[in-house]
């Protein structure tokens, strides 16, 4: 382990980044069937640099990246960071209204797409400088020559990235995340996580790069470390599979969907041998599936650790970490470096009581883009960060979630926590996916059960007599559903989290 400067986060991304470790050594990333060793990445950076210059980009300005995890979309990143210009990171396949609005928002010098995405959008680029980036090449078309520029130095203190995303409050919101905030957000993970990650690594690159956790807790973490980069630009179990065995990937940062496809495939112990560690956040891993991919791997002589975590945007994504994995069902504790408060009615709440989770720390964002009150909320004197999100702390600090605040249901007083039903249900094994809303009955709420089963099995008889039972067994009788509805396909968002806003 070389070590430099890892503690000084207050400096841009791009020169955390290049002082974190003193060694150069190994690849950045690969990508097809290429690699490309980190001088010549950092190469590439400047040059694509010295050409925003001469398109007129300044410190301040905004540039949009909206691409899958292909090489452009890592190089203009840091690129854009080298001259101090911010970053809007938007979802590739957002509806041309959504993009418009985000355009709008943000005022961008230069857009940069894909060419799968450039008709879809030209539209609304109309009036900015538009760079197109083939998928199968790492060039950048439209670009000017590069010039020679001075780089952008700061004290982190200024806006890296604007992430877009729905917000804790549940409407669009735009966060603006500052170098340090990034640069924190690597430190904690990494100091909690004691540093693992060296050259000799390989993570995969899957999750997007308009996401905090692909962005931040993937890309960042990894470069800042020298551990290569496998890029993936989209999922597909079976390709990401071959991409495992193909680069030798050791550690991965994926959502609880990417998992249960991945373990299902013919080929998954035989391309998991080498994995060490799969890093999970983003929503709740079941059971079911850590059992599935232990037990697979441990018969093909494999040694994986499954780490369940939790993060937010707002805070660059990861704020908890369970590095033990013997808490089954836990978040773990927060990051070094990130406090946590629970909250109830705007007072903290005795150990093993539901509260509202609140965060502090350096990793949290100067604020949303308009709106720079944000979520906050002041306690003994520091600036927390509202989740939204509810949680219960045992007797030796781990934090259990218990779902969105706004999706908590009151039947006659008692707390009901849908996401305490889904996690029961889903342990059946003719349960593929569930979703538990709050339905009213005149006045009076009731628990209203949606669920999608595998193969050809139905709610008839039996199978609502099966469900009832396992919440019984499970759960108190406020927890029992009042109705059940069966669904095709359960919707889900970008992310691939459950899309539970789809049936208000």
């Amino acid at each position: 382990m070389y070590v430099c400067e890892s503690e000084n986060i207050n400096r841009t991304m791009f020169d955390y980044m290049r002082a974190y470790r003193s060694t150069f050594f190994g690849n950045a990333y690969a990508y097809g069937r290429k690699k490309r060793e980190l001088f010549l990445f950092l190469k590439k950076v400047d040059k694509v640099a010295g050409s925003f210059v001469n398109m007129g980009v300044k410190a301040g300005d905004n540039i949009v990246i909206c691409l899958p995890n292909i090489p452009q979309a890592l190089i203009a990143l840091y690129a854009a960071n080298r001259i101090g210009a911010t970053v809007s990171v938007i979802y590739p396949k957002s509806n041309p209204e959504i993009f418009k609005a985000q355009l709008d928002l943000t005022k961008p010098k230069i857009c940069i797409l894909s060419d799968v995405n450039v008709m879809k959008y030209r539209k609304s680029v109309k009036g900015i400088r538009l760079v197109v980036c083939p998928m199968f090449s790492e060039k950048f078309v439209g670009l000017k020559r590069s010039v020679k520029f001075e780089p952008y130095h700061s004290n982190g203190e200024d806006v890296a990235v604007y992430m877009h995303s729905s917000g804790t409050t549940g409407a669009p919101k735009t966060s603006r995340l500052t170098n340090k905030n990034l640069n924190a957000l690597s430190r904690n993970m990494l100091k909690t996580l004691g540093d693992p990650y060296d050259e000799r690594g390989t993570m995969l690159s899957v999750l997007p790069i308009f996401h905090g956790f692909g962005l931040a807790a993937t890309m960042h973490a990894s470069l800042c470390t020298r551990m290569m980069l496998c890029l993936v630009p989209y999922f597909d179990a079976a390709k990401v599979l071959k991409k495992i065995k193909k680069y030798n990937v050791t550690c991965m940062n994926v959502i609880p969907n990417m998992l249960a496809k991945m373990v299902k495939e013919k080929k998954f112990a035989e391309c998991f041998k080498g994995v060490k560690t799969i890093y999970v956040g983003g929503d709740a891993l079941g059971e079911e599936v850590i059992k599935e991919v232990y037990d697979k791997l441990s018969n093909s002589g494999g040694n994986v650790k499954i780490v369940q975590g939790y993060g937010l945007t707002e805070m660059g994504s990861v704020c908890t970490l369970n590095t033990s994995g013997e808490k089954l069902g836990s978040i773990g504790k927060p990051l070094i470096g990130v406090d946590v408060e629970l909250l109830s009615d705007g007072k903290k709440v005795k150990q093993g009581e539901v509260g509202e989770m609140c965060f502090a720390g350096e990793q949290l964002m100067a604020g949303y883009l308009g709106d720079d009150r944000g979520p906050f909320i002041n306690i003994d004197g520091r600036e927390y960060l509202k989740s939204g999100d509810l949680a219960v702390m045992d007797e030796e600090g781990y934090l259990f979630f218990k779902g969105r605040e706004k999706r908590l249901i009151k039947i006659s007083g008692i707390n009901v926590f849908p996401t305490e039903i889904e996690r029961v249900v889903n342990s059946l094994e003719e349960v593929e996916s569930s979703c538990a809303i709050c339905r009213y009955n005149g006045t009076k709420p009731y628990v209203h059960l949606i669920v999608e089963l595998k193969g050809d099995f139905l709610i008839d008889d039996e199978m609502t007599k099966k469900i009832i039972n396992v919440i019984k067994a499970n759960l108190s009788h406020w927890y029992i559903p009042k109705t059940i509805e069966q669904i095709d396909e359960m919707p889900i968002t970008d992310m691939g989290k459950l899309d539970y806003k789809y049936f208000e």
